[in-house]
């Protein structure tokens, strides 16, 4: 009778663990969001990044931003006007109006 107790409890086990991966797998699975590759070469990338202008995509381009981070004019989308000033001061002057924070 022992033995057929431990079967049983052994069936038991094996029900339940399946059960419990079947609920874990449930949950994980559709929280995880689909990978997409696409394949591109170097020029395309760099000429798409490049072209991206406030004109063609309404925003600043990845390049502008840098670009406006490294003159530590970051506002540029708060005030365009005094960005084109000051850069045009820079460009002019040589010098930078702002400095990088200390």
């Amino acid at each position: 009778m022992a033995l057929e107790e431990t079967g049983e409890l052994m069936r038991r086990q094996r029900w339940t663990s399946t059960v419990l991966h079947l609920v874990v797998l449930l949950v994980v699975v559709p929280g995880c969001a689909p990978v997409t590759v696409r394949h591109t070469t170097l020029q395309s990338t760099y000429t798409t990044a490049v072209q991206a202008d406030v004109i063609s995509t309404g925003e600043l381009s990845q390049l502008t931003q840098q670009v406006l981070r490294m003159v530590a004019l970051p506002t540029a989308t708060q005030d365009p006007l005094g960005t084109f000033q000051a850069l045009d001061r820079e460009s002019r002057t040589g010098q930078r109006t702002r400095r990088w924070p200390s």
